[in-house]
């Protein structure tokens, strides 16, 4: 079970390399709402294309924001609009929603098929 997060909570919460955090720390970066408007303003992708680490720190920082419910990219937000027009509060509830029906479905012909 992953550790819960808040944007006051420090970088080091989210379990990256030591060197991204200090990487995050030399931008004066400490908590994870801090990244956060980094990452939302650009800033941080113009200090990652001139740091040792290179731009693709970026995504694994994304990703890593992301496994904690801390951030959405742009994908994320477009799926989050296009399901909440089909009345789910985002594409995670419905993915939740469709596993947990697709579970009862598969229980049910396992039933069915084992009285044949």
């Amino acid at each position: 079970m992953k550790k819960k997060i808040e944007l006051a909570s420090p970088i080091e919460d989210l379990n990256m390399s030591y060197a991204i955090c200090k990487f995050l720390k030399s931008l004066g970066i400490n908590t994870i709402g801090e990244l956060v408007e980094k990452l939302k303003s650009g800033e941080l992708d113009k200090a990652a294309a001139y740091s040792s680490l290179g731009i693709k720190v970026v995504d694994v920082i994304e990703n890593k924001l992301i496994d904690f419910g801390m951030y959405k990219d742009q994908n994320q937000k477009e799926l989050d609009k296009m399901y909440q027009k089909l009345g789910y509060e985002s594409y995670k509830e419905y993915l939740e929603e469709s596993a947990s029906g697709l579970g009862d479905e598969i229980l049910e012909e396992a039933v069915k098929r084992s009285r044949l």
